[in-house]
């Protein structure tokens, strides 16, 4: 969508512009993509604020920046250190970054796009935990998947799209798969 098209969105009783990724991150929407956006050759917390390092007269804090990556990490439930680089971490681990990441940025709505394509069952089920978490923290989860069961597991609220109409909208319990997979099929 164009920057310049005018839509109109609201979020949270504020209007929020669309099209541009910068003034949609301080509307408090976050996007982690199937292709994380990690630098491997930095440390988690150097990861979770870059772009925003806490500084002082142009020097960046890191002690503060570890203090503050802490908390954040902790809630997710993570077992390493804010100091851990980036590169020695398992995808799964890495995925747990970036959650971070947007929790750390006061992210109100977080999008996952496909985000257990490349994880393991192990792995995945970290995930689900988190997810479970920022939802009981008020924090909306768009959850993006072709794994419908995965999605059943997860929503309270199901849309299936297919060329950018929607084929299907269920609350609550989840629908049958068959009825999920002719509303994407359907043509």
């Amino acid at each position: 969508m164009s920057p310049t098209r005018e839509v109109k969105s609201w979020w949270m009783a504020q209007p929020c512009p669309t099209g541009d990724p910068k003034l949609a991150r301080e509307c408090g929407i976050a996007v982690i993509y199937q292709e994380l956006s990690l630098a491997p050759n930095l440390s988690v917390a150097e990861n979770i604020f870059l772009g925003r390092e806490p500084a002082s007269r142009g020097i960046v804090n890191r002690k503060r920046m570890s203090e503050r990556a802490k908390p954040v990490l902790d809630r997710l439930g993570v077992d390493f250190p804010p100091s851990t680089m980036v590169g020695d971490l398992s995808l799964g681990e890495r995925q747990l970054v970036e959650i971070a990441r947007a929790i750390a940025s006061d992210a109100r709505i977080i999008v996952m796009d496909e985000p257990t394509t490349s994880l393991s069952s192990r792995e995945s089920e970290k995930l689900f935990a988190a997810i479970r978490g920022l939802t009981a923290h008020g924090i909306a989860v768009i959850y993006i998947s072709h794994r419908m069961e995965e999605v059943y597991r997860l929503s309270d609220r199901c849309h299936s799209h297919r060329r950018f109409s929607i084929g299907m909208a269920a609350r609550g319990v989840s629908p049958l798969a068959s009825e999920a997979v002719n509303a994407i099929a359907s043509r």
